[in-house]
C-alpha cells in the first residue's frame, strides 16, 4: 500500500508539483472553455495524484456514465486507493476521504485490481472504464505515453493499447526520460511503429515534468488539427 501512503505529507504547493498543477489547471480551463480539443487521461496507477491536483470532478467511477461523452475525463483502469466498494457484493464504488483508507480497510472494500492471481477478475469489474478508454484512444488526435513504458509483464494493457491506437498519420509522443536510446524507449517505439506503421512516433528526450511544463493548449490544437481526429489521450 505504498501507493496510498507516498502522498503523506506532500503539498501540491511545493515546487516539484508546479508542472503538474499547471497542467491540471490548463486541462480544466480547456474543458470549461468548451474547447474542441478535449483531453482524456488514462492511468493504470492506483494513487490519488489526479485527485490531489483537483481533478476529482473529472474522474469517472465504475458504473457511472459520463454526462458528456466528449470532455475532460480521467480513467483509472486498475482502480484507485480512494475507491471503496459500498458492500461485500462489490457492486457500487464510492470515493472515500478517509485517511489511510487503503491501509486500514477490509480487503473486500478496496476497489483496485492489484497484481496477483485475481487481478484480471477484479479488472473485469471496471470493464466500462476500459470501454470508455478504448473509445477515447480510437478517436484521439494525438497520443502521449507519459512515463508509461507498457511493462512487458502487463499483457492485457499492452494488447489493449496496441489494438485501439488510432489509424492513420497520428502523432504519438513517448516521454520516458532524457535517454531516447534506452531499452524501454527503443522497445516502445518499435511496438508502436509495428502496430501503426503510418503513425508519427517520436521519442522525446524529456521527463514527465518537462513535457507538462512545456504543454501549451494552443499548440495542441494545431497538432491535433493536423490529423484526422480531434481528441488527444494520454497514458501514465
Amino acid at each position: 500500500f505504498e501507493c496510498a501512503r507516498f502522498l503523506d505529507g506532500q503539498d501540491p504547493g511545493q515546487e516539484p508539483w508546479l508542472p503538474y498543477v499547471r497542467w491540471a489547471r490548463l486541462l480544466v480551463a480547456q474543458a470549461e472553455g468548451k474547447s474542441e480539443t478535449a483531453q482524456t487521461v488514462i492511468t493504470f496507477n492506483y494513487d490519488a495524484v489526479p485527485e490531489r491536483l483537483k481533478l476529482q470532478p473529472y474522474v469517472v467511477l465504475p458504473g457511472v456514465t459520463p454526462q458528456n461523452k466528449v470532455g475532460l475525463h480521467v480513467l483509472k483502469l486498475h482502480g484507485s486507493t480512494n475507491w471503496r466498494y459500498a458492500s461485500e457484493a462489490q457492486g457500487d464504488v464510492v470515493v472515500t476521504q478517509e485517511a489511510n483508507f487503503a491501509a486500514t480497510c477490509a480487503p473486500w472494500e478496496l476497489a483496485i485490481a492489484a497484481p496477483g492471481p485475481g487481478k484480471q477478475q477484479q479488472a473485469q469489474r471496471f470493464q466500462d472504464l476500459w470501454d470508455y478508454a478504448a473509445d477515447a484512444i480510437k478517436a484521439a488526435g494525438a497520443v502521449v505515453f507519459l512515463g508509461y513504458r507498457i511493462p512487458p509483464t502487463d499483457a492485457r494493457s499492452r494488447r489493449f493499447l496496441l489494438e485501439n491506437l488510432p489509424q492513420g498519420r497520428i502523432p504519438i509522443h513517448i516521454v520516458l526520460g532524457h535517454d531516447t536510446n534506452s531499452p524501454d524507449a527503443r522497445r516502445m517505439k518499435g511496438l508502436l511503429q509495428m502496430a501503426r506503421p503510418q503513425a508519427v512516433v517520436e521519442v522525446l528526450p524529456l521527463f514527465g515534468q518537462d513535457y507538462l511544463d512545456a504543454y501549451n493548449p494552443d499548440d495542441w490544437d494545431r497538432l491535433v488539427g493536423a490529423s484526422t481526429h480531434r481528441y488527444p489521450s494520454g497514458s501514465r
